[in-house]
């Protein structure tokens, strides 16, 4: 909010609402811009400007609120207090203080489009050339840029931070993985949806496109993504989905039935290929919170195993440095305590 002769930065709540610090003598326009040099955002105009405060409504009590029905503006708002959410995590003590790798010179796409979901491809960050980036133009994005998120009609607040959450997510894993990996990653997801584009879209199909290698390295990026970013949403901000073997979506067990179904292809390949071992968000979960549960199944049926190991995020994040599937952070994670057996048996029981 400004004069140019009086400035006054505001931030909003969590449902768009902001007030000024200080008070106007004249009419003052009321703007929305990314003029920090941490991102930039592409893809279509996201307006500025979203009213005039009057002094009559200027004073410090006084609440402005950036509507759903501006997208632009709205959309810029909630972008921008995640980015700078997901950085205070990492910041935090139980972030790390500093110690996963924060969100930095990130150029971000919001499509105007339908669809729901995003897309880490970090084309700017790590200064891929298109032709290793070959399957790429079939995610529907412009690959010069590092985050695409495709949540242009959903009004969500919460919605919208949770898909950021695993967004960045990727990114952090990614700066912490390598340039060659999270390439292998992108071009991996690419072929899958290249051969899915009439049907399903799907990036990930049933673990064995489009090698088994690249579902290896598929499977670790999206369950550490899934796993760190409810960290982050449910018991940091409180903003994400309660995760319970009851709740219906088990973040401890993905079954076998859930996406890619168990379904039989036209070669007589088997879909799902354990689902719930080659995306194994549920390791991840077990291995880091402080509850002692019997309520695993292991991909292999349903012996019940008991869930006994508590890691911190940060020493299993930076596990994740040359690693490029889920078994090779089995002797890292073992490493952080020789003492602590069970962490063992949940790799077994997850099938590594």
């Amino acid at each position: 909010m400004t004069t140019f002769f009086v400035w006054s930065y505001v931030r909003t709540s969590t449902t768009g609402y902001f007030k000024s610090s200080k008070k106007f003598i004249v009419k003052v326009p009321v703007h929305i811009r990314h003029w920090n040099q941490e991102y930039k955002i592409f893809g279509h105009s996201l307006w500025d400007k979203i009213g005039t405060a009057t002094k009559a409504n200027s004073n410090p009590n006084t609440h402005y609120r950036i509507g759903t029905g501006d997208r632009g503006a709205y959309n810029k708002a909630v972008l921008n207090n995640t980015f700078f959410d997901y950085n205070d995590y990492c910041n935090s003590a139980q972030g790390g203080q500093g110690s996963i790798i924060k969100l930095d010179d990130i150029w971000y796409w919001i499509p105007i489009t339908a669809d729901r979901g995003g897309t880490t491809i970090l084309k700017h960050k790590f200064n891929f050339s298109s032709s290793e980036l070959y399957y790429s133009n079939v995610l529907g994005t412009a690959i010069t840029n590092d985050i695409a998120l495709r949540y242009w009609h959903d009004n969500s607040y919460q919605n919208k931070q949770n898909l950021m959450f695993h967004e960045f997510s990727h990114y952090s894993h990614a700066m912490k993985a390598g340039r060659a990996y999270w390439k292998d990653v992108v071009v991996s997801e690419a072929e899958n949806i290249a051969y899915t584009l009439t049907t399903t879209k799907d990036p990930y199909r049933d673990g064995v496109h489009p090698t088994s290698g690249g579902a290896d390295q598929i499977g670790l990026a999206e369950s550490w993504a899934e796993f760190m970013g409810a960290v982050i949403s449910t018991f940091y901000y409180g903003s994400g989905q309660i995760f319970t073997y009851t709740g219906g979506f088990d973040i401890e067990n993905f079954s076998p039935q859930f996406t890619p179904s168990m379904i039989t292809f036209a070669d007589g390949s088997q879909g799902g290929w354990h689902y719930g071992c080659w995306i194994p968000t549920g390791l991840w979960w077990d291995l880091w919170d402080t509850n002692n549960e019997t309520n695993q199944r292991t991909v292999y049926g349903n012996t019940v195993v008991t869930d006994c190991a508590t890691y911190p995020l940060p020493a299993m994040y930076n596990a994740l440095a040359g690693c490029v599937r889920v078994t090779d952070m089995r002797p890292k994670i073992f490493n952080l305590n020789p003492n602590t057996k069970c962490s063992l048996t949940l790799f077994n029981a997850y099938g590594y």
